[in-house]
Parts: structure tokens; C-alpha cells; sequence
């Protein structure tokens, strides 16, 4: 089977075919009405990044391949001390053991607790360059 996970303005589309992808049937809205950044996953696992207007940004979680979503325990975030506020989640992937998430504005957070909580990259955010 070939699946396509899509995030689009209105929320979290997945689109399924044979190998042949003659014929495609459509799985969704999810996340009905928000904004979805980005949908990653492999097997029953996805993660999609979306931006609620109220509630903010922050990722949910699907367990059973897309059927259901769940928020995620926490959401990248600032330390207080560094002045900044996220504004989306861009993209948000699994590899290994780990959970990546880049944000607005452009720093990398990881979660090697499945979303229970969430650490600043410092290397890229505190990196000489960053504002050029």
C-alpha cells in the first residue's frame, strides 16, 4: 500500500492506493479546521505539527495510523530566560529513539521522551551566525 500524509489548512489528510495507485481513497479532515503544518510517520506511528489558533502550537500523536490523534503531553518551548515564543512547528519527525521538532523562529527542539518534554538544540540556537 501507498500512503500519502498531507497537512493543509483545513487539517490532516491521508490519501491510500494499491501498489498499481490506480485508485487513491481519502482519509480525513483530521484536526478539522487547523492549520497542520507537517504529517510524518512509518507504520501505525504519525506526528502531525499543528497550529490551533486558541490553544497554539503544538503536536499530536496517532497511534493506530491515522485513525485517531491525541495531543503530545508537551509542546516545544522557550525557556523563559530566552525571550522568545514559538510560533509553529514547522516539522516534526521520529528517528530512533528520538522526536525532532523545527520551529518558528527557526530552532530545533528534541524529546527523547515521546513528548512528555521538550529540550532547546542550544548548538544551533545560541550559534555565532544565527542572525545572518
Amino acid at each position: 500500500m501507498t500512503e500519502l500524509l498531507v497537512g493543509t489548512r483545513k487539517g490532516t489528510f491521508i490519501f491510500r492506493a494499491d501498489e498499481a495507485r490506480g485508485k487513491w481513497t481519502s482519509d480525513g479532515p483530521h484536526h478539522a479546521g487547523t492549520p497542520v503544518e507537517y504529517v510524518s510517520g512509518r507504520g501505525s506511528g504519525r506526528y502531525a505539527s499543528v497550529t490551533d489558533g486558541h490553544f497554539g502550537p503544538h503536536i499530536s500523536r496517532s497511534t493506530d495510523g491515522g485513525k485517531t490523534w491525541e495531543r503530545l503531553p508537551a509542546s516545544p518551548r522557550f525557556e523563559a530566560s530566552r525571550g522568545k515564543t514559538v510560533e509553529r512547528v514547522w516539522i516534526v519527525e521520529a528517528i530512533g529513539d528520538a522526536l525532532y521538532a523545527g520551529v518558528d523562529p527557526a530552532t530545533l527542539f528534541v524529546s527523547r521522551d515521546d513528548g512528555v518534554s521538550w529540550e532547546e538544540v542550544r548548538g544551533l540556537g545560541d550559534h555565532p551566525t544565527r542572525d545572518r
